[in-house]
């Protein structure tokens, strides 16, 4: 303790104290005694880049905690080493760890009034209590002007698909950043749910710590996994409303970078190695007999390795399409029909036949494969370290593991790499072992088996998605033969091996006892299914006397049949609290009204306050009432009153006065609104007064409209000499007037004449002839006087033609 602990100060010092809690005891601090139960103190903390730890010289289970010049967070860790366990022969090691944040601000937004200290927003809160999707954010005020403070509002979504809603909201200007969380039981990658969805842009990635998410203008769409009891990914959108102010964008950026998933694991992600105590960043980095606890760090990476599945079978799927069958990769793999993501043949025949390079997994490493091993300088082949050069040791190699001598890949337990098999031309495999639960524990929906794998394709009968179960040391090459230990691919299985299969006798179910046997045919080794069908055994999951009860292969786990079938496990009612039951007072007690325990084993159970209304005990809790009884419209809007519930007693209080239920600008159509788009814009078909917009409302549509000068829309403009208007047609397009100019044919301005026009003037006027024109017209001689004046292209009389 304290968790989370805070600095806000460059180079400040704090003390975090680690306690030793029996479990046993009712969850009673203890002491280390000397030769009996003992043990030492020993700190640590990643990843060791912004603050520092060391053990307090005093008081071993003290660590000074100081932080450095840079805002980040880390995890402390405190080990008590065992070094006498009253003779028992455990010896093991106990670790616990704490949240340290480095907020270098004088400032930050979220405080506990309390205590003072900074307080990250956090779900689950007051708004929704209980099992919540473990996410944290806050952001620091210092700015040149205070950034403003957020108020928090827990949001009932309308939409019922959107688990969860919330609002921070800048009082005074209105501006607000909104959180929306929605079920995303495909697994698929914030991109391809957004495409799901239909939404137009141009979306970019990014990273929200560790995950994968999108930016698309002002929204950011986050696949993040939430771990409660089980595992589930769900979308995260978080976005900023049109025209925020810049303070409200420098909040949203701080939000993002500050933003942390997965709280409730932190505790359980010091990165260190279970039993050396060395840091690690996988369980590969802390050999074969040890773990790496990084229980965040794991399940952050199977998201990724979901999203890697659904991207590679889309490809796959896409390759089925065009060509009738998967890629068979009959040639350029080690072998046929298989591929591994350490292998050459990953990207250059698989990537080539789906035409794009393919995701590695994310730590795409194996771990140390008898099969093959390498000189470790010289990277030679070698069998023991005499075959290597004189300093070398001779080594399990890690990226291949493939023996070409041998014909065999080896992919041994602890292994995390991705392979591709091709089972035939209507079936495939991709598979990488999970790390997170060892990939148990994912939710699937009513009726789905496979939680990986929502949409199965009916017609394969192998799963396409395994996440567990694909290293395990076993080999695999080409050989068929019966007996040299490797699984060939017209092969059951191997020698040595043995199997179960359900049977029945006399409507009773049971096992049979497979054993693996040469094959007459030239297929190598098969099952033998010849073994006695055994009933009435524990563990068959049929309850049959004495057995008091039998779940099959679920005895023995919480809530389930014991191992032995006499009674039932650990479970929820039995008056004694077991894993991650926060309480337990019996089944009579449980789930009674202030008792202080759920039905269901968690705090703080049936209470005023809790959110739920306990029939008979309570009229209502922490929910409001409305009612249109007695209220009468207003403004065209109907009205409601409403009462809320006592937070002490439960009780309703009185009824307030009637209020408008609606109100122009919140998205629905209510009252005498003809519409209601919900937002500030008067450019689109709805109005800010929520009528439709019309040509002559004086505002332009877009899209329909080049022009809207309201009521003075019509009238037209007056250009001067030589120049040109528009004004707003009655039908909200742009009209050009032109003006008088030299060449309209009429005399306008100074002009002296325009074209044939000169205003009656003959060459007469300027004391000279007109041209006279004569000719005959039926024998007679008939003269006419031309007026013989000329106009310039300026606009002035030319008198040059006049005699």
């Amino acid at each position: 303790s304290p968790n989370p602990l805070v600095f806000n100060k460059k180079i400040e010092t704090k003390q975090a104290v680690a306690k030793g809690i029996s479990l046993v005891l009712g969850e009673q601090e203890i002491s280390s005694v000397p030769g009996s139960y003992s043990w030492t103190w020993e700190w640590s903390n990643t990843p060791n880049t912004f603050i520092t730890a060391t053990q307090n010289s005093t008081s071993s289970n003290i660590s000074d905690v100081s932080s450095k010049q840079e805002n980040g967070e880390e995890v402390l860790t405190a080990k008590a080493k065992i070094t006498n366990d009253l003779g028992l022969g455990g010896n093991t090691d106990v670790t616990g760890s704490t949240r340290v944040i480095v907020f270098l601000c004088e400032n930050p937004w979220g405080i506990d009034l309390l205590t003072g200290r900074l307080a990250p927003f956090n779900d689950p809160n007051d708004f929704f209590p209980g099992a919540g999707f473990n996410f944290s954010t806050y952001y620091c005020r210092d700015d040149k002007t205070l950034l403003p403070f957020l108020n928090v509002v827990g949001v009932s979504p309308v939409d019922p698909e959107i688990l969860r809603e919330y609002l921070f909201t800048d009082s005074e200007t209105g501006d607000a950043i909104g959180i929306r969380i929605y079920p995303n039981t495909e697994h698929n990658s914030a991109l391809s749910w957004y495409k799901s969805k239909n939404f137009i842009g141009t979306p970019t990635s990014i990273k929200v710590d560790g995950y994968n998410g999108i930016v698309d203008n002002r929204s950011i769409y986050v696949n993040a996994a939430n771990h409660v009891e089980q595992n589930f990914t769900n979308i995260f959108v978080i976005s900023y409303n049109q025209n925020a102010s810049t303070a409200m964008q420098n909040i949203y950026k701080q939000f993002i970078k500050n933003w942390i998933f997965n709280t409730n694991l932190l505790e359980l992600n010091p990165r260190i190695c279970a039993v050396n105590g060395t840091s690690c960043v996988s369980s590969l980095d802390c050999g074969a007999d040890d773990f790496c606890i990084a229980e965040k760090d794991k399940l952050t990476r199977d998201v990724l390795r979901m999203e890697n599945f659904n991207e590679v079978a889309e490809l796959l799927e896409g390759y089925k399409k065009q060509n009738n069958l998967y890629p068979q990769l009959l040639s350029g793999s080690f072998l046929r029909g298989f591929s591994v993501s350490t292998w050459p043949s990953w990207q250059s025949v698989l990537g080539n036949e789906l035409g794009k390079g393919l995701p590695l997994d994310p730590l795409n490493k194996h771990m140390d494969c008898e099969i093959n091993r390498v000189c470790s300088t010289s990277n030679k082949t070698c069998f023991m370290d005499a075959d290597c050069n004189v300093g070398e040791s001779c080594l399990p190699e890690t990226s291949l593991c493939w023996n070409g001598e041998l014909g065999r890949y080896q992919c041994t337990y602890g292994s995390h790499v991705y392979y591709y098999k091709n089972i035939s031309q209507d079936n495939y495999q991709i598979a990488s072992d999970f790390e997170f639960m060892e990939g148990n524990n994912w939710w699937a929906p009513n009726g789905v088996s496979d939680p990986i794998e929502p949409i199965v394709d009916p017609n394969q009968v192998t799963d396409n998605f395994k996440v567990m179960g694909s290293c395990i040391y076993e080999t695999v090459g080409t050989s068929i033969t019966c007996g040299d230990g490797i699984v060939g691919e017209s092969e059951e299985c191997e020698k040595g091996q043995e199997n179960y299969e359900p049977c029945e006798i006399a409507g009773k179910s049971g096992f049979r006892k497979l054993i693996c046997v040469s094959s007459d045919l030239p297929d190598g080794c098969s099952w033998d299914h010849s073994a006695v069908c055994q009933v009435g055994q524990c563990g068959d999951g049929v309850v049959q006397l004495p057995e008091y009860c039998d779940d099959g292969s679920k005895n023995g786990a919480y809530g389930y049949c014991n191992t032995t079938c006499t009674e039932l496990a650990a479970y929820c009612g039995d008056a004694i609290k077991n894993g991650s039951e926060q309480c337990d007072l019996g089944s009579k007690l449980n789930g009674n009204y202030a008792s202080g325990c759920s039905w269901d084993c968690k705090l703080p159970g049936p209470i005023c306050g809790d959110g739920i209304v306990d029939i008979g005990e309570e009229d209502c809790d922490k929910n409001i009432q409305t009612s249109t009884v007695g209220c009468i419209a207003i403004g065209g809007y109907p009205t409601q009153k409403t009462r809320t519930c006592d937070e002490k007693f439960c009780t309703w209080n009185d009824w307030g006065v009637c209020q408008p239920i609606g109100v122009c600008g919140n998205g629905i159509k209510e009252g005498s609104e003809i519409c209601d788009d919900g937002d500030s814009l008067n450019t689109n078909s709805c109005m800010n007064d929520c009528k439709l917009a019309i040509c002559g409302d004086g505002y332009v549509r877009s899209g329909y409209e080049f022009c809207d000068n309201g009521l003075s829309n019509g009238i037209v403009c007056k250009p001067g000499y030589g120049l040109t208007c528009n004004y707003c047609g009655f039908s909200c397009n742009i009209i050009t007037v032109t003006g008088e100019y030299c060449g309209d044919g009429k005399i306008n301005g100074n002009e002296e004449c325009d074209g044939s026009s000169f205003g009656g003037l003959t060459c007469v006027n300027f004391g000279l002839d007109d041209i006279e024109e004569c000719g005959y017209i039926n024998s007679s001689l008939v003269c006419t006087t031309q007026n013989a004046l000329q106009c310039t292209s300026a606009c002035k009389i030319d008198i040059a033609q006049c005699k």
